[in-house]
């Protein structure tokens, strides 16, 4: 039986935690939503950030890329235009965050993190990072004496971003 004050050994912690709840926050949408079928529902991204599950039309879909290599040509129209929520994602998480603001935000982040369950659990062994997408997250996991292991699930197409293909040429 667990006592409330005995600490796990073990830590599972995911690089896209805190980006989840960044754009959980920012668009209104509840968290949980980013840990389900993110292709099936989508953002408005011109307009007031609406969400709905219900596909727009294809010629209003865009992609991460699209809009990060002409957001004055969306930004400016008129016209509806939106995201998924793996496109928002992306577009969060690599575009705004980390090649605006700093490379390496989530590889910081995750470190602060197991610092401070460091701190307040002396019983911590392992630390889990379920996720890592980009070269520089996967540096950080093997300068810990980490072991990754690759899972592809047929099931999920990949987007065509630097966010799914960073780590193609590498052997985890």
């Amino acid at each position: 039986m667990n006592n409330e004050n005995e600490t796990m050994p073990v830590m599972c912690i995911a690089y896209a935690d805190q980006l989840k709840e960044i754009c959980a926050n920012m668009f209104g949408i509840p968290l949980e939503r980013f840990y389900m079928n993110k292709s099936n529902a989508w953002v408005c991204i011109t307009d007031k950030f609406q969400y709905t599950e219900v596909k727009p039309d294809d010629d209003n879909i865009i992609t991460a890329d699209d809009y990060y290599d002409s957001i004055s040509n969306y930004s400016n129209s008129n016209i509806k235009y939106w995201m998924s929520l793996r496109e928002i994602l992306v577009y969060v998480g690599t575009y705004v965050l980390q090649q605006d603001i700093n490379k390496k935000i989530f590889v910081n982040i995750v470190r602060n993190k197991i610092r401070e369950e460091l701190y307040h659990n002396h019983n911590l062994k392992y630390v889990i990072v379920t996720d890592h997408r980009f070269l520089h997250e996967l540096e950080y996991i093997k300068e810990n004496n980490g072991i990754t292991i690759t899972i592809n699930r047929n099931s999920v197409t990949q987007l065509d971003n630097i966010a799914e293909h960073d780590l193609d040429d590498e052997d985890s």
